[in-house]
């Protein structure tokens, strides 16, 4: 075992470029979704839009709705799109009933009760038999229904629907494309307009702890926002988690021990930064992998000022694996002995686990029966932490033994 009396984690040691239904759509996408109104669903509809540069002939396209109970994927209806051509720039609309859906273009069966209500559902598109677009909500819906994450994107009876906003973008990730908005069948979505980039410390930034809050899953969710704060982190690039972990400084920390105050940004192919920089950043606000983000950076800027935080003190083992969550995106230190208990993914990774002692397989020390081993395996899952694949290459690029590992 070896001391470590500086090193950090990454409390959202598992994301990584989010993974999808398809590459993101050029042609047609699914626009806009209102699958749940306040009473009986008599209003249903579903609305795709020409993103390409060419009108596109539908005849070969087909809907799917899709359930997702229990994280599976099992179609339930599939519609055939007729032979129309679509404008590009334009939308088509499909519904349950026309009496009741403004320029609706194609009224389907049944009349009310035709897209289901979620936790999670899922709606593809697909040409031919390649699935060209998807949209999870509610939860994540079983592959490859899902893109990104359809976690906290939800319509729950509101007299709105899910939307894309900016309307017709599509970046593979539902909860961050996708806002509860105005239903606008037919035309343009009603999307809000993004906040003021701003400058530099001018204070009207998003706080990051606002952004976290006490929860397992941010009230944000889906809606852009402006943060500044010190990189905790680099990982930028395709070998890495394509992104960098944000925390506020310690002076504009909050104090509240249930709230964290680092997040993950996920920007591939953006501006360089390095730990140390003050960075402000527009983004998305999304929960991926169970760990919260900001992704569809639209504006960053490295500020002229370094910042520095201090790295929070934590220690094996924990009561719960949700106790980690008010650490979740931050530089956090173990004043403690560890130990690798795992190095499985070492090769691919460069990724370790510690424990603070070593872990014996369950049936080393107990008979094999289910009970007692799955008991001393569960209790083994708190004893434990990885140290990410970005760590030990940190370590190789600063120089230092041991290296922060981002938080």
């Amino acid at each position: 075992m070896r001391r470590l009396p500086f090193a950090a984690l990454v409390a959202a040691f598992a994301l990584a470029a989010p993974a999808s239904a398809a590459a993101a759509s050029d042609t047609l996408v699914i626009n806009e979704v209102d699958y749940d109104q306040p009473s009986t669903d008599t209003a249903e509809f579903l609305e795709l839009k020409n993103v390409s540069a060419a009108a596109i002939d539908l005849d070969p396209y087909s809907v799917q709705l899709v359930n997702g109970t229990g994280g599976g994927a099992t179609s339930y209806q599939t519609i055939d799109l007729p032979s129309v051509s679509l404008a590009n720039g334009d939308h088509y609309v499909v519904c349950a009933n026309m009496a009741n859906t403004a320029n609706c273009d194609l009224d389907v069966s049944p009349d009310s009760n035709l897209i289901q209500n979620g936790d999670p559902d899922a709606i593809g598109l697909r040409l031919g038999t390649t699935l060209v677009d998807a949209v999870s909500y509610d939860g994540n819906t079983g592959a490859p229904y899902t893109e990104g994450s359809g976690v906290g994107l939800s319509d729950n009876g509101a007299p709105e629907g899910i939307s894309r906003c900016a309307d017709g973008t599509d970046t593979d990730r539902n909860n961050v494309d996708f806002l509860l908005r105005g239903i606008t069948p037919g035309a343009a979505n009603s999307c809000p307009p993004p906040p003021p980039f701003g400058v530099c410390g001018d204070g009207q930034e998003t706080s990051i702890h606002a952004i976290q809050g006490s929860g397992a899953v941010s009230d944000m969710a889906g809606s852009e926002r402006v943060i500044e704060g010190v990189v905790a982190g680099d990982y930028q690039g395709s070998s890495g988690l394509n992104g960098f972990f944000v925390q506020e400084e310690d002076a504009d920390a909050d104090g509240d021990p249930q709230t964290s105050e680092g997040i993950f940004v996920f920007a591939p192919g953006s501006a360089p930064v390095d730990a140390g920089d003050v960075v402000r950043v527009q983004g998305t606000v999304a929960e991926f992998n169970g760990k919260t983000q900001v992704g569809g950076v639209t504006n960053l800027a490295v500020c002229p000022d370094d910042g520095s935080v201090t790295a929070t003190e934590v220690s094996l083992p924990v009561s719960s694996l949700s106790d980690w969550e008010p650490y979740e995106g931050m530089l956090v230190t173990f004043d403690q002995s560890l130990a690798i208990g795992e190095y499985f993914n070492f090769d691919r990774f460069t990724e370790l686990v510690l424990t603070d002692g070593r872990q014996f397989t369950p049936t080393a020390v107990q008979f094999p029966r289910r009970r007692h081993a799955a008991g001393r395996h569960g209790r083994a899952r708190l004893r434990v932490r990885p140290l990410p694949d970005s760590a030990y290459a940190g370590r190789r690029l600063h120089g230092r033994e041991p290296a922060p590992a981002a938080a």
